[in-house]
């Protein structure tokens, strides 16, 4: 590092000859950092700063600013790693410049005198060549930089040299990041990416920044000389077939935006709200976007599209204020740089800031529409990826996969999950059906897809361990994960699809947990949300809208709801999975859910493993579950069961409905089932074959006849003896 001295003046000078010395804001009553930089009034006119002057505002905590030179060009990185990138490519290449290391980033000065080198204006993030993003401030628009003072913390002169390189072709800014707003080219370059990452630079810088061949396979050897820190199985035999294939790149279609016109190029914004909200955009476009639908601000994070309910996109909006400062240092006009100062400070007050914000909502570049997120079915995000469940590869995040949910576990194909495989030994009693069973189910709930259209039920009397198979599972899972109650899919006064589901959206693996005695599944409703469909539904106080459940529904609970209804319609839905294994006190582990989490990465590639078996055979159900599921249904079967207790069968009999009507009551009471109305009770007598025939004005259905010694049982039952006498008019039995 080069060490301040107090003559400012020669040091201004041997870095920028003849650079006229301004005086910037810095901290004198300010205390922020986006304010320090700008410069106290105009300064075209004025003379430069004596070191006098400038001792004297130094001393008053001010900044000094240096007016580019002319035949000297500044390339300014905001990015402190790719600069990092960028200094060592230098010196590599053994290009003299001078290094100012900046807060966030360095400065790095050339010679500018070439006429390729004279058009370059002053201009905000534009891709070069080699990838690096740059800022330029030139000798030709007065354009300037903030010096490095005693002031100026984390800023100092890095490295001066004697004389200086003029700017190497590749440091040229070639086309505009707003051009192509959602591409990143990374520096360093990740493993499992470097082809397409060279081939994805090369390919643009000839698309929109019209370089030549010559001066992109120059590029493209630097980038894979300085920026692939790992060149094991890439060989410089391999860049060069990419770099063919870029050659033969059509240009059909090439969008030209070079300093030949970038005047057409360089943007103006009115000093509006409207304007700062293009500003917004413009700058971060490629990190926000807004859905009208959930009135919420999604914000990329690096991974995933997040939820911004933290409103911090106002942190974005904040920033704002120094770009219009910098494009005010730019105006000559003394009035109309003072007015544009002054809206820089305006824009910061709360009121601005969220005017902003909000007028920015209805611009169409950021707009998102609920429909086009987490869209792609089998893709799984993850935090060091998005797996692509039908490849079985591990992508790159990207924002264009429109993905707001995460997993925070990491793939890693090498690790196991013994504890985990012993657990399930355990709990499913060592039926390898069974274990492979719920690893087909749990594979399929990583996807979005629904086709199967199942409804799974654990159930079983508790410390059996389907609660801590779900918990691990949850958390695997992760975002993509979500527990509801089980009121959820129990039968209410007022039933409908509303709050509780409108947050599953998105949502591919949803558990509920402790099923009631007594109480009834609300099945209409649960055939609905496995049906495959668009269902609606809305947040309170909010307007309905509609989506397409991703979600597989798995409950758990020790008592078996009611379900009333005796269609396969509902019964090809439900999976009861017996979970009959009792942990007895001596085997309780008090730790386990924690060694079970500790197992996350392997238990990932044991689900993995599920959703590639199930993608290719299915969910095969196991003779056990399909057993139980039986049971379950026969145990629901209460007309049958009244029919096995009450009713004769006679195909010369005819019985009037009313008397069989009343009698189920009567023995549905008595035995604790469910009273059904006449309504229900002959739509099920339909349903199993039984024909009705009206005699005398009253229904009668033929083949069947109340038993006498039942009716008889149930007339005797105090308990039930009001309904029976109170329904007795005209029940007259048929022989």
């Amino acid at each position: 590092m080069v060490s301040l001295v107090k003559d400012y003046t020669n040091t201004v000078h041997s870095v920028l000859p003849g650079a006229k010395i301004i005086p910037c804001r810095g901290y004198i009553n300010n205390k922020e950092y986006s304010k320090a930089k700008a410069p106290l009034g105009a300064y075209k006119d004025k003379p430069s700063l004596t070191s006098v002057e400038i001792d004297r505002h130094l001393e008053k905590g001010g900044w000094i600013g240096a007016v580019i030179a002319q035949n000297h060009i500044v390339i300014d990185i905001d990015n402190s790693i790719a600069a990092s990138y960028l200094n060592r490519l230098l010196k590599g290449e053994r290009v003299k410049f001078h290094l100012i290391k900046t807060p966030n980033g360095m400065q790095f000065i050339f010679k500018a005198e070439t006429p390729e080198n004279q058009k370059i204006k002053m201009i905000s993030k534009w891709f070069t060549s080699i990838g690096i993003v740059i800022d330029t401030r030139v000798g030709t628009t007065n354009s300037l930089i903030v010096f490095p003072t005693e002031n100026t913390k984390n800023r100092f002169i890095s490295k001066i040299e004697d004389e200086l390189d003029e700017l190497p072709d590749y440091l040229r800014p070639i086309w505009n990041t707003a051009t192509t707003k959602q591409y990143e080219f990374p520096i360093p370059l990740i493993n499992g990416s470097r082809n397409q990452s060279i081939f994805d630079l090369g390919s643009n810088s000839k698309r929109y920044g019209m370089a030549p061949d010559k001066l992109i396979d120059q590029s493209l050897h630097l980038v894979y000389k300085y920026f692939m820190d790992d060149k094991e199985d890439f060989s410089v035999q391999e860049l060069r077939k990419t770099i063919a294939s870029i050659n033969e790149f059509n240009l059909v279609n090439s969008v030209r935006t070079t300093y030949e016109n970038i005047e057409h190029h360089q943007k103006t914004y009115s000093l509006t709200d409207l304007g700062n909200a293009k500003r917004l955009i413009d700058q971060y476009g490629d990190k926000i976007k807004y859905s009208h639908k959930q009135e919420s601000w999604l914000l990329w994070d690096g991974s995933r599209w997040a939820y911004d309910f933290q409103e911090r996109v106002l942190l974005f909006a904040q920033t704002i204020s120094n770009e219009i400062r910098k494009d005010a240092m730019n105006i000559d006009d003394e009035k109309k740089q003072k007015a544009m100062f002054k809206f820089a400070n305006d824009t910061e007050n709360l009121a601005r800031l969220k005017a902003m914000v909000n007028t920015a909502r209805f611009q169409s570049e950021i707009v998102v529409d609920m429909d086009q997120l987490d869209k792609d079915p089998y893709l799984f995000n993850l935090s060091n990826g998005t797996f692509n469940l039908r490849t079985g590869r591990l992508q790159e995040h990207k924002k264009t996969d429109l993905i707001s949910k995460k997993s925070n576990v990491n793939f890693d194909p090498s690790t196991k999950c013994e504890v985990w495989d012993k657990f399930l030994n355990k709990i499913m009693g060592e039926d390898r059906s069974m274990i492979d069973y719920l690893k087909r189910i749990i594979g399929y709930s990583l996807t979005g897809d629904t086709s199967e259209q199942k409804f799974f039920f654990l159930y079983g009397g508790g410390r059996n361990g389907k609660s801590t198979f779900l918990e691990v599972i949850n958390h695997i899972i992760g975002e993509y994960a979500d527990t509801t109650p089980m009121n959820t899919f129990i039968q209410q006064k007022q039933e409908g699809i509303s709050n509780d589901i409108a947050g599953l959206k998105g949502s591919r693996f949803v558990t509920a947990q402790e099923t009631e005695k007594g109480r009834q599944f609300a099945e209409s409703k649960i055939k609905q949300l496995t049906g495959g469909g668009k269902i609606k539904a809305r947040f309170l106080h909010k307007e309905f809208f509609e989506y397409n459940p991703q979600f597989k529904i798995v409950i758990a609970g020790n008592h078996k709801p009611i379900v009333k209804e005796t269609k396969e319609a509902i019964w090809n839905r439900i999976r009861l999975i017996p979970f009959a294994i009792r942990i007895e006190d001596h085997e309780r582990d008090p730790h386990l859910k924690e060694k079970l989490i500790s197992e996350a990465s392997g238990i990932l590639n044991w689900i993995i493993e599920g959703c590639a078996d199930w993608l290719e055979n299915g969910l095969q159900c196991p003779t056990s579950v399909t057993s139980a599921t039986e049971n379950y249904r026969e145990d629901m079967d209460v007309v049958k069961k009244f029919l096995d207790d009450c009713i004769t069968f006679n195909p010369l009999a005819k019985e009037a409905f009313k008397n069989i009507h009343a009698t189920y009551n009567a023995w549905a009471q008595e035995n604790g089932e469910y009273e059904m109305s006449s309504k229900a009770l002959g739509g099920n007598l339909k349903e199993r074959g039984f024909k009705a025939k009206t005699i005398v004005g009253q229904r009668h259905y033929e083949g069947l006849t109340v038993r006498n010694d039942v009716y008889q049982s149930l007339m005797n039952s105090q308990h039930n003896n009001r309904t029976l006498v109170k329904q007795k008019t005209n029940y007259q039995l048929s022989t």
